[in-house]
């Protein structure tokens, strides 16, 4: 299954479409695997702009979209992403290669709207979708886990 990996300041996040999801902040470290419901079609008009992420499926749409792909990335062979100092974001093929990385400075003053979508969404379902299971699992997250924008 792919992957989409974030690596920022306060924590590190990975979602594989398969269901597992790791979550790597401040002392605290966590994997789940969580329900992959069946994809549903999109209520979004066809040219809607960017939808908003409620689940893995949806998350991994915007990062397969041409806009998300679009992005200038910064990738060297089969080591992966040419790390900087800032963020970024990885997509990996389902044999574990990577498809497209993005590497940006947080907060987000000009970050281009797809990158802040998936940005956020991110954090958007470790927070309100899936922080029960990785909390029931793991304990509950650092105080201030999400503090920054």
């Amino acid at each position: 299954a792919r992957s989409l990996a974030y690596d920022g300041p306060d924590f590190s996040a990975t979602f594989g479409e398969d269901g597992l999801i790791t979550l790597v902040a401040r002392g605290y470290a966590c994997s789940v695997s969580v329900p992959v419901q069946a994809a549903t079609p999109s209520r979004e008009p066809a040219g809607a702009k960017t939808a908003s992420i409620q689940d893995l499926q949806g998350l991994m749409a915007a990062a397969s979209s041409r806009e998300f792909l679009g992005i200038a990335s910064q990738v060297r062979g089969d080591s992966g992403v040419v790390v900087a100092d800032g963020s970024s974001l990885l997509l990996r093929g389902a044999a574990g290669d990577p498809v497209h990385a993005v590497q940006f400075r947080e907060p987000w003053s000009e970050a281009p709207p797809i990158l802040m979508q998936v940005r956020r969404g991110m954090q958007s379902l470790l927070q309100e979708r899936y922080r029960k299971d990785l909390e029931s699992r793991c304990g509950p997250f650092p105080e201030k886990l999400f503090a920054s924008p």
